[in-house]
């Protein structure tokens, strides 16, 4: 039996190739668009047969079995961060995994510009909220 908090940070290490029965049939094109693997998703929700996670926006029903919790990550979509090296204040847009390091990156956006650089916890802080 598989147990997963509401909040509970995971990994869906999933691609099309494995099929589409650890995904809820009315989500399996959402998942496609995705594409999860790498990407950390938090528990919303949990049921008899699925469990509903959520990255950013887009939520999916999947099964539990390839599920892997993880820790929380420091930073969520939307949020401001600052570069620790050039000051320059972004927004989180993706957080995903580093599996050779096993820890989190963010990729960032500044205004409508994404960033390609993967960053890391230790380069990057909470930006003030004093921006209007």
């Amino acid at each position: 039996m598989y147990r997963f908090s509401i909040g509970t940070s995971t990994l869906f290490p999933w691609f099309p190739d494995l099929g589409t029965i650890h995904v809820h049939e009315n989500d399996i094109q959402r998942a496609i668009e995705l594409m999860p693997y790498g990407k950390v998703f938090r528990v919303v929700a949990t049921g008899e047969t699925y469990v509903t996670i959520a990255c950013g926006a887009t939520k999916l029903r999947v099964t539990p079995v390839l599920l892997k919790v993880i820790p929380n990550p420091r930073f969520s979509i939307g949020d401001p961060v600052q570069s620790t090296e050039s000051g320059k204040e972004y927004e989180v847009r993706s957080v995903e995994w580093h599996h050779k390091r096993q820890t989190h990156y963010y990729l960032l956006k500044s205004g409508t510009r994404k960033s390609s650089k993967q960053y890391f916890d230790d380069e990057l802080s909470a930006a003030s909220q004093e921006r209007q």
